[in-house]
């Protein structure tokens, strides 16, 4: 998975995206495929499960290897050299990633924690239920970042800041808009939704009142995600791991530990929508900041 994603990266940098598409579809299917081969006609229950995953993953691999060993025209594969200092800043412009998919598994277990402690099992299982639409919305926007992340590179990298800066407000403008489609579509089908995964009244119930609530955190978290996206594209790693830690780890947790214990379940679906408008304030002055001393630069050197 990880040479997968590391390959689909360059792969993007060629200018490439759709072949890249394509094999991802291709892993997708060999996976289902493999699937119901492994489990439904050899019967190897998990076991074939994981053995499908791994080689579903393996054929995408090859397909990449192909890719830089036949067309590509920027990236080859060949001999390299160990750099110490390519290293030391990878891992520096990378950490924001690297605490926004670490704080998720924090953030989850305390809320899953509080909300046992505070709602009970029912109210678990509607803020599970509406976290499987945030990961798709999520998904979603992570695509849009990813696509999003070469172009703001390549432009920024040959000193277009303008075209860099385009980019990013149009990319936050489909994010957004996105949020809006998913916020439209989730309301009006909010009773058919809960429906599909529980025949609990009450649950029904906490689910459709939530719904409204949380999913107000769309129409801020794609914008946060993608200037967090913006600031590692162009190597700010400070900045992006600071948008990343405040929605990530210490506004989140400071609502997830404060608004269920006032509100109750209305305060558990509070935390994503309070936690992404504090962090879209943090997100704006960042870019304000940047943006200031960018044009600070070009004076400079019109000068």
């Amino acid at each position: 998975m990880l040479v997968n994603s590391t390959f689909g990266m360059f792969i993007r940098g060629e200018g490439n995206p759709r072949f890249f598409m394509m094999i991802i579809i291709l892993t997708v299917i060999s996976n289902i495929v493999l699937d119901y081969m492994f489990i439904g006609w050899f019967g190897l229950g998990m076991g074939g499960a994981a053995l499908a995953s791994l080689l579903s993953l393996l054929i995408g691999a090859l397909c990449m290897v192909g890719f830089f060993l036949r067309k590509s025209h920027v990236y080859k594969l060949g001999k390299f050299a160990f750099s110490q200092d390519v290293l030391r800043d990878t891992l520096l412009n990378g950490s924001s990633e690297f605490i926004g998919q670490m704080s998720m598994s924090i953030s989850m277990f305390a809320c899953n924690w509080v909300i046992m402690r505070i709602v009970g099992v029912a109210g678990l299982a509607a803020f599970t239920i509406i976290g499987y639409v945030a990961y798709v919305f999520n998904m979603v926007i992570i695509g849009f970042g990813q696509g999003a992340s070469p172009l703001i590179s390549f432009a920024y990298g040959a000193q277009d800041l303008e075209l860099s800066k385009t980019v990013r407000k149009k990319t936050n403008l489909f994010a957004f808009l996105a949020g809006v489609v998913f916020v439209m579509v989730m309301l009006m089908a909010a009773d058919w939704y809960s429906a599909i995964f529980v025949s609990n009244e009450h649950v029904e119930t906490m689910i459709r009142s939530g719904m409204g609530i949380f999913m107000i955190s769309f129409l801020f978290s794609g914008v946060n995600v993608i200037t967090s996206f913006y600031f590692t594209s162009i190597g700010k790693a400070k900045e992006s791991a600071l948008i990343s830690s405040a929605r990530g780890l210490v506004v989140l947790l400071i609502c997830i530990f404060t608004l269920p214990s006032w509100l109750g379940m209305t305060g558990v679906w509070l935390v994503a929508p309070v936690t992404e408008v504090l962090t879209i304030v943090l997100s704006f002055m960042l870019i304000c900041r940047h943006e200031n001393a960018a044009g600070t630069i070009l004076e400079s050197h019109d000068s």
